[in-house]
């Protein structure tokens, strides 16, 4: 086995999703629906085994569960999305990486950080400032992976 795959349903909002740099262009939840179950099959046909978070619901992005953890070894880093309107994916994604007996290191609430922003090469961890991480986002990320051993590269 490869390990365990988080994943979460696309929800019914998932038209209303954010979309940035592109064009919004409809979106077929029905074909979603069915990518995302052809998505978990490779994952499962790949020897992964994959758990899926509780609904967000209310969450048009909460399908994109690399958003809302960083996770290294058994340590799970709990972000906190720069909009308002994601940050409800969070609570769902902790309580299953609990569950799965990671210890959890919320990032704090005066940051913005979204673990789509992070790259983990070996030991070093590289992360993006932009739109969805920032300054602080960034400094706290250094501060919960230097007692892990890594290296954060902004």
């Amino acid at each position: 086995m490869s390990g365990v795959a988080i994943v979460r349903r696309p929800g019914p909002l998932l038209a209303d999703g954010l979309v940035e740099h592109i064009e919004r262009v409809p979106v077929d939840l029905d074909l979603a629906i069915a990518q995302w179950h052809g998505y978990v099959g490779a994952l499962h046909e790949a020897g992964w085994r994959t758990v899926e978070a509780p609904p967000a619901d209310d969450c048009p992005d909460a399908v994109f569960v690399e958003d809302t953890a960083v996770v290294v070894g058994g340590q799970a880093v709990v972000t906190r999305p720069a909009r308002a309107s994601r940050r409800g994916e969070t609570a769902g994604v902790a309580a299953l990486l609990a569950d799965l007996g990671m210890d959890l290191l919320p990032v704090g609430d005066e940051v913005c950080l979204e673990g789509g922003d992070v790259l983990k090469i070996g030991d070093t961890v590289y992360v993006g400032r932009g739109g969805r991480t920032d300054a602080a986002g960034i400094a706290a990320l250094r501060r919960l992976m230097r007692p892990l051993g890594r290296k954060v590269v902004a």
